[in-house]
């Protein structure tokens, strides 16, 4: 077992995060004035960067005057990654949006969006401030698993937490499609299902860079070949897994989801999908399953019981996501190579876990 001693290693990709603070602090302030014309005296009073797997977030405190009164804020600047590209396209706008509306016309709980900003000399990309949410997420690193709060709770609570986080994956699930067109990729096309999937395909081939796998093409030519007949149409929240839910550290309640850079109007499946790769792939590098968490039939049920859907063809979307994690791995490795000159994580490790994701899973089928 690992020592808890140990301390987590760098992010092999960290040193491609380069954002002059001392810069960015004032070009900050410059365009937060301008956002409070009838104001005075913006000030930045802490700044910091915190490099994620996909974007580079900068965080920071400032303080104002309006109408002779002291006020202030938390924001975080989440930036487009023009250095760190996993996808072909950008999707900032995306969350942004989606953002917008969630903020605005629902209860799922989600950052504020403030300001989105398109002119890339400000900071070096694009970029959107939103409001910073309160209490803390399961760590990828080191493994919540194992080590920190989530492992030093009791089975019962570890059950709550479980609870919870099932319960807000199907709140998002729960929200009408109709508010959420802005969304669709092509609005000529109204199938959303296969917007998605072709998304998904083009972003392989162009993540991919020209190396084949035999293994996830032949879950592709599954995937194109037996299609979901009963598929429910919704939002997929995307990214769906523990490490993208904030809760508060006592009550274990949950205080906001993160990380939208993959909605879409694929349908909520995709997301229960995503969350069983997460599970899947963790069970697959030896760490074990939380006493009090759900097994896979049990999340299914709770969520049944919360949307009131069918998960009858979970077995589709989990040979998608896993077909996807080919080339988010293989796109891993190219930047690795590309920005540090060589392969700095465990990309073979990485692809043999989920080549034998979908041997396994293609032999159910």
């Amino acid at each position: 077992m690992k020592d808890s001693t140990q301390k987590t290693p760098p992010h092999p990709l960290k040193e491609i995060f380069k954002t002059d603070l001392g810069k960015a602090k004032k070009s900050i302030e410059n365009w937060l004035a301008e956002r409070h014309q009838t104001s005075e005296d913006i000030s930045i009073s802490s700044i910091e960067t915190l490099g994620g797997l996909s974007h580079e977030l900068i965080n920071f405190s400032y303080s104002w005057k309006e109408n002779g009164q002291k006020k202030d804020r938390d924001l975080i600047i989440r930036l487009d990654p023009v250095n760190y590209r996993k996808r072909k396209t950008s999707n900032l706008r995306r969350e942004f949006e989606l953002l917008s509306i969630m903020s605005d016309s629902t209860s799922v709980p989600v950052a504020k969006p403030y300001w989105y900003e398109a002119d890339s000399s400000l900071l070096g990309a694009e970029f959107y401030a939103m409001s910073k949410i309160g209490g803390v997420a399961p760590r990828d690193e080191p493994p919540f698993q194992t080590y920190g709060w989530i492992a030093e709770l009791a089975a019962d609570k570890r059950e709550t937490l479980w609870k919870n986080s099932v319960a807000v994956m199907a709140q998002v699930h729960k929200e009408p499609v109709a508010q959420f067109s802005v969304l669709r990729r092509d609005q000529s096309n109204q199938n959303d299902l296969m917007q998605h999937i072709e998304y998904w395909r083009e972003n392989y081939d162009w993540g991919m860079g020209g190396e084949k796998n035999e293994v996830a093409e032949t879950a592709w030519r599954w995937l194109r070949n037996n299609i979901p007949q009963n598929h429910q149409p919704g939002v997929a929240w995307g990214d769906a897994r523990y490490s993208n839910i904030m809760f508060d550290k006592n009550s274990l309640e949950v205080l906001g989801v993160v990380d939208w850079e993959d909605v879409s109007l694929g349908g909520p499946l995709f997301d229960l999908g995503r969350w069983f790769l997460a599970e899947t792939l963790h069970s697959a590098v030896g760490l074990p399953h939380p006493e009090g968490f759900g097994y896979e039939k049990d999340t299914i049920k709770l969520w049944e019981v919360h949307t009131g859907f069918s998960a009858a063809d979970i077995l589709w979307y989990k040979i998608f996501h896993a077909a996807c994690a080919v080339a988010l791995v293989t796109r891993t490795g190219h930047l690795q190579a590309e920005i540090l000159g060589k392969r700095a994580g465990p990309a073979s490790h990485s692809l043999a876990v989920f080549e034998g994701m979908l041997n396994d899973w293609l032999a159910e089928a």
